[in-house]
């Protein structure tokens, strides 16, 4: 959904400095979204779940000293026509194809923008199942665009790949000191919960993200983990472009 006069956010940021060639900003829950699909759209906005991605899902009001595919989303995306004719989408990485697209374009000494002002608002899925497959799937693109372009790894993103396995060696490990990490994750979940909940306003949150938090965590990881598999069977996934992209051109005075 764009909201009126936002467009005009994104030309004023390439007025004011023609070096950059791209600007995005975020995408936010509507307000007529229901409570667990805000719950969803705080959970993508929290720095607990992919810290400087949560500038994807809220406005981040302080000045990004370098955006990078971190920050940008192609669901809020404006490109200088000659940079993306230049820098073709990549129809084998899908999803994650803007992360790749913006992380070339970058490496080419193009300048990035964020701009909290050009937003849009983005529906969240309307239930824990289709968030569940949302997030497994982010985690098994990620792995396969890490794959088939291995110098855009970020080591970051597989965190969650770690602590799955970090679970799962509890199983066998019982040493206390052992359990260290895990007191840390617990008292990490509970504070950002609560953070969550005083920002939103609606301390009910608070319940549900100590829960939803370890979940994504946990879901994203198997996705890493599903995403080496997938592409061991070669079941790879192309960019469907056809139904998934609108495309506005914008002549700038």
């Amino acid at each position: 959904i764009i909201p009126p006069h936002v467009i005009q956010n994104a030309l004023a940021t390439f007025k004011e400095n023609p070096a950059v060639q791209v600007v995005g900003g975020p995408n936010l829950t509507p307000p007529e979204n229901n409570y667990i699909q805000h719950c969803f759209g705080f959970a993508h906005a929290s720095a607990f779940i992919g810290m400087q991605t949560a500038a994807r899902y809220r406005a981040v009001k302080k000045n990004i000293k370098k955006v990078t595919e971190k920050h940008l989303i192609s669901c809020n995306l404006a490109f200088r026509s000659k940079i993306l004719k230049a820098n073709l989408f990549d129809p084998n990485i899908f999803p994650n194809e803007e992360n790749e697209l913006i992380t070339r374009i970058n490496a080419k000494g193009n300048l990035l923008a964020y701009n909290p002002h050009f937003f849009i608002y983005h529906h969240r899925r309307k239930n824990i199942r289709a968030y569940i497959k949302q997030i497994f799937n982010w985690g098994q693109g990620r792995t396969l665009h890490s794959i088939k372009k291995p110098q855009n790894f970020d080591p970051l993103f597989f965190v969650p790949l770690i602590f799955l396995f970090y679970l799962l060696s509890l199983v066998w490990i019982r040493n206390p000191g052992y359990l260290l990490p895990l007191y840390l994750y617990i008292l990490l979940d509970i504070l950002f919960a609560i953070e969550a909940g005083f920002t939103s306003k609606k301390l009910s949150v608070i319940t549900i993200m100590i829960v939803l938090f370890p979940l994504t965590h946990i879901i994203y990881g198997l996705g890493l983990l599903s995403g080496i598999f997938s592409f061991l069977k070669n079941e790879t996934k192309s960019l469907p472009l056809e139904k998934d992209f609108l495309l506005i051109k914008i002549d700038i005075p």
